[in-house]
């Protein structure tokens, strides 16, 4: 499957206009409190680092994931992505409803929610999102997508290791926001991943990478996955 790195892909965002009647109709909601992980991978989804999901996965596509690897639709796709929640607040909740999900103190999403289950002992939801603006200087998908276009980048390499990747063309530094340098060689982008499970790490770097216009995976992060990047666009550096 052959995608452009340089076209802005779907994100979450609703207008600013929506998302000042949505900051005021979380007021009246159940408020579901983010704990620093679950941040983390809202803001992947809403700013399209997950694409193509649009929220949460549903029950059907959380099982169809952890039984095939797969979404419905035949994406690649290594682990559930749900929102985890406690049976004290599952009690105040059922599908059809909407609620506020807040970080940090602010509402930066709204959840409604089609499914509710148990998996692997753990409740979970699952729901399309309303994001609400970041404001942040949170670097997105699309951020690093522009600065391909701009700079006519039709080969980009991402990697976990700044030594794996070219100095001198466009890559993207892919690992734990504390591993990242204040300051990158050339035309490198540092972009923090969230915490995923080791086993599903680098299947979850790839996908990311390619929402972020990666067309080619350094060869150490590509071991282990190399047959199921031509899935998502990407070829290994080095051997193409």
């Amino acid at each position: 499957m052959q995608f452009s790195n340089r076209i802005a892909i779907p994100q979450l965002f609703v207008s600013d206009a929506a998302a000042d009647k949505l900051r005021d109709e979380a007021q009246k909601l159940p408020g579901w409190n983010l704990c620093g992980e679950q941040g983390q991978i809202l803001r992947l989804l809403i700013c399209g680092g997950l694409f193509p999901l649009r929220g949460y996965m549903s029950q059907a596509e959380a099982q169809a994931v952890a039984a095939t690897g797969t979404l419905p639709g035949g994406h690649v796709w290594p682990c559930p992505i749900t929102l985890r929640i406690t049976p004290d607040f599952s009690a105040g909740v059922e599908p059809g409803q909407d609620i506020a999900l807040w970080l940090d103190g602010q509402v930066v999403a709204i959840l409604s929610v089609t499914d509710s289950w148990v998996m692997d002992g753990e409740l979970h939801l699952g729901g399309r999102i309303k994001g609400l603006p970041m404001g942040d200087g949170t670097t997105t998908p699309n951020n690093l997508r522009a600065i391909w276009d701009r700079i006519g980048a039709d080969r980009v390499v991402a990697g976990s290791d700044l030594r794996d990747l070219p100095a001198d063309a466009p890559a993207i530094l892919m690992t734990d926001a504390g591993r990242i340098p204040a300051t990158l060689p050339g035309l490198v982008q540092g972009f923090a991943l969230p915490h995923f499970d080791a086993q599903d790490r680098p299947m979850m770097r790839a996908i990311i990478a390619r929402n972020a216009g990666a067309t080619h995976l350094a060869a150490k992060d590509a071991a282990g996955i190399a047959d199921a990047l031509a899935d998502l666009g990407l070829s290994v550096h080095g051997q193409s």
